[in-house]
């Protein structure tokens, strides 16, 4: 939806919506990594509540 934007309404190019949809998976896996490192939540729970943001 992010990159829609970017291309319709924001003038943006092809090369700016493909760096701006890895930005946002680069920060969802970010997140979600942390989670399971470091918070000791099991990957499955995490994996499932990721699903809800997307």
């Amino acid at each position: 939806m992010a990159c829609a934007v970017n291309l319709d309404y924001k003038g943006g190019t092809i090369t700016s919506s493909i760096l701006l949809a890895l930005g946002i998976g680069l920060a969802f896996g970010l997140v979600q990594g942390f989670l399971v490192a470091y918070l000791n939540i099991q990957p499955f729970i995490v994996t499932l509540a990721g699903l809800f943001f997307a």
